[in-house]
């Protein structure tokens, strides 16, 4: 709460909801630790992709934490790139560190 009262006085962004014609679909990965470096995320991301052109929508968005770097990085690979701006989530710390949001897009056509 305080998080969203400091953003509101300071005129900062909160993390929210995305909307955007361009990238209708919403994407959200989870693979388990036990998982990653398998090749598993790689597979359901193509899969994904490859539906996503199948059914020719335009593009998907996701959102990831910007502290992330390996998440992010991922996406950078898989095609999306970054969107916007970082807003602080609200009453997301780490170590007692602020976390930001970051939108990522990918384009079928581009």
């Amino acid at each position: 709460m305080l998080d969203m009262a400091r953003a509101g006085i300071r005129r900062e962004p909160i993390a929210g909801d995305f909307t955007d014609t361009r990238w209708p679909a919403h994407l959200h990965i989870a693979v388990a630790p036990s998982a990653r470096g398998t090749g598993a995320a790689d597979e359901l991301m193509n899969r994904r992709l490859d539906r996503l052109r199948q059914t020719d929508s335009p593009g998907c968005h996701l959102q990831a934490l910007v502290e992330n770097t390996r998440a992010v990085r991922f996406f950078e690979r898989m095609g999306f790139v970054r969107h916007g701006q970082m807003p602080v989530v609200p009453g997301l710390r780490n170590h007692g560190h602020r976390l930001h949001q970051q939108t990522m897009v990918w384009s079928q056509r581009g």
